[in-house]
């Protein structure tokens, strides 16, 4: 993230946020600041590749470690993820480098990542120009926690699967402990390169804690493997220091139903996206895959989708392509 300017900021909740920005530039006037948001078990540098061939465009560029991660708080109480909350913290972290007013952010997220810049869309819909989602499509407020059952039953009907399996752990309370244990093999079940191989890891129930609980590893994708070993040692270093306990509370929120009550905030009619949306699709995601976002097509009538053949972790794996779909919607939309 060298070709990008550091910060920090402590937001009003106490937490400190670390954060890259693009520098200011009187280019910058008249477009909004694009805030790319990271997911799960990520950082800012999951924008590193992406962030360098968006600086041809005019717009500012925001990139924060979110809550959990990176030099950002790791505070391990569910309740401090409440997405409303955490909307707060970025809105002053935008703040903090003169990005405010109407149709100044233009939020685009993956993975986790995509709920948040969706939340941010949602609690303030006039801030922002458009939203823009990879791998993870359009999630609504349900005003209910999130059904593990619910959600691998409707997987299983449509899919075949239990497309959220994985969540047995991820969502436990005690789930942080057996990663924590074993971060080498987190990686390499998020980054492994065998065939479908989310649907033989997280789609299969005890899948997840068979293979980190028995310290497996696996040949890695390219992104994650020998030609990027630094990614690797980086991100190994920080979660040995840091651990998942923080990272983990995005599950744990969803589950316990920590948003719930701020997001009864959001206005019914403000579901309806009616300004400038993306959404990033990939082929070989068999955990959050493209044909999700069919059944909220109908909120989204000004939608751009693009199709990649790449596994969740698009960023990494198809920088070119995902940044080629966010230049094209951001000029196509002037933006």
């Amino acid at each position: 993230m060298d070709h990008l300017e550091k910060h920090t900021l402590t937001v009003s909740r106490g937490f400190t946020y670390t954060f890259y920005t693009s520098p200011a530039s009187p280019s910058n006037a008249g477009h909004p600041a694009i805030l790319l948001c990271h997911g799960w078990p990520d950082s800012a540098e999951l924008w590193d590749d992406i962030s360098k061939e968006l600086l041809s465009l005019p717009n500012r560029l925001v990139i924060p470690d979110l809550l959990g991660y990176g030099g950002t708080s790791k505070p391990t109480d569910p309740s401090a993820y409440a997405s409303e909350l955490m909307v707060q913290d970025i809105m002053e972290v935008l703040a903090s480098v003169g990005v405010s007013g109407p149709n100044s952010i233009l939020p685009i997220g993956h993975d986790w990542g995509s709920f948040l810049a969706q939340r941010v869309y949602l609690f303030g819909p006039e801030h922002c120009a458009g939203l823009g989602m990879v791998n993870v499509s359009y999630m609504p407020p349900s005003g209910e926690p999130y059904s593990m059952e619910m959600m691998n039953e409707m997987t299983q009907q449509a899919f075949g699967y239990p497309g959220f399996a994985y969540w047995e752990v991820f969502a436990s309370d005690t789930g942080h402990e057996l990663l924590d244990q074993h971060p080498e093999s987190v990686w390499c079940v998020a980054h492994g390169q065998g065939e479908n191989w989310l649907l033989v890891n997280w789609c299969k129930y005890g899948a997840m804690a068979e293979y980190i609980g028995n310290g497996k590893t696996d040949p890695l994708k390219s992104y994650a493997g020998p030609e990027r070993t630094e990614r690797r040692e980086r991100w190994l270093k920080q979660m040995k220091e840091a651990g998942f306990a923080g990272p983990q509370c995005w599950y744990r929120a969803s589950v316990k139903g920590v948003h719930v009550e701020g997001e009864k905030k959001i206005a019914q009619e403000t579901l309806l996206i009616t300004k400038p949306t993306l959404f990033i699709g990939c082929t070989q995601d068999q955990v959050c895959r493209l044909e999700m976002i069919e059944s909220t097509k109908p909120l989204l009538p000004n939608l751009m989708t693009k199709t990649i053949e790449s596994g969740h972790w698009s960023p990494w794996e198809k920088p070119a392509e995902v940044s080629a779909a966010i230049l094209e919607y951001v000029r196509s939309n002037g933006l």
